[in-house]
């Protein structure tokens, strides 16, 4: 009885504090809504290649980063501090790089953005689908639940951080030579990709699968020494760079053993290319 009464008690707290709105409106995208291109030059080095794309929203980037620090005491923040300076320095290049240069930027400590860039591995979300019509036109689709369960705003209806990173959201175009190598919908910051197109080629998605573990495990055997699992996305970018077809890049996803659970989604540019791993 006492269980019963307590989850009544949760779902009346739920139903009066967390009912977010849903929308029709959405797409197509209005105009006001669509989201903006940055560049991404692959050839600067690894500290210079996000200044450029970082600058208009820098401040909006550090209000996300203090939603995720805020939601934990000063003691666990100390700690977290010491780990991530342990995790930032063994962190595969360029990434180690391009999240100092991304601190610079931002004008905060390494070890918070470090921590923004492995949080997907502690919190897994997203859903993507393949599918192909009777023509043999494949379409690969995904939804992106960002932002759940960290802050209600009772004022606005919807997830604080949901607020935070709809502000930060950017096409990014990852160039070298001046062309295009890859494409993203991602979120400023942070500098794996749980999104990304190869045009022409290829695409793939991260999606949430759950695991009582989740990546804390991974995390903590990393930081311990034991470094050979793959980042999530940061795999994801080390394919975009080095897989030039559909089938090399699965192999790479089939036989990477990953650091958090997850599944991937990959699709190619032909009839019957489609496949979650």
């Amino acid at each position: 009885m006492k269980s019963l009464i307590l989850c009544l008690f949760l779902v009346a707290g739920v139903s009066g504090q967390v009912v977010e709105k849903c929308r029709t409106d959405t797409y197509p995208p209005p105009e006001d809504t669509k989201l903006a291109h940055v560049v991404v030059n692959l050839d600067l080095d690894p500290a210079e290649r996000w200044k450029e794309a970082l600058e208009p929203v820098k401040e909006d980037v550090v209000a996300l980063i203090r939603t995720i620090t805020d939601h934990f005491n000063k003691y666990v923040l100390i700690a977290a501090d010491l780990a991530l300076d342990i995790l930032l320095n063994t962190l595969p290049e360029p990434y180690q790089k391009e999240i100092e240069g991304v601190s610079k930027v931002l004008g905060i400590p390494e070890g918070e953005v470090a921590l923004y860039n492995v949080f997907y591995e502690l919190f897994t979300l997203c859903t993507s689908i393949i599918e192909e019509d009777k023509s043999g036109q494949l379409y690969h689709a995904r939804n992106l639940d960002f932002g759940l369960f960290l802050g209600w705003d009772n004022k606005n209806d919807t997830w604080l951080m949901s607020e935070r990173l709809r502000k930060i959201v950017r096409n990014v175009d990852f160039q070298r030579n001046g062309k295009t190598v890859y494409q993203s919908a991602s979120f400023l910051g942070y500098i794996g990709l749980m999104t990304a197109v190869r045009p022409g080629d290829f695409a793939l998605t991260i999606n949430e699968r759950f695991n009582r573990e989740g990546g804390f495990i991974g995390i903590y055997k990393w930081i311990m020494g034991e470094r050979d699992a793959a980042w999530m996305g940061f795999l994801v970018r080390d394919i975009m760079e080095q897989s030039p077809d559909y089938e090399s890049a699965k192999k790479t996803l089939m036989t990477h053993k990953l650091l958090a659970p997850a599944y991937y989604i990959l699709s190619g540019n032909s009839t019957g290319q489609g496949v979650i791993i």
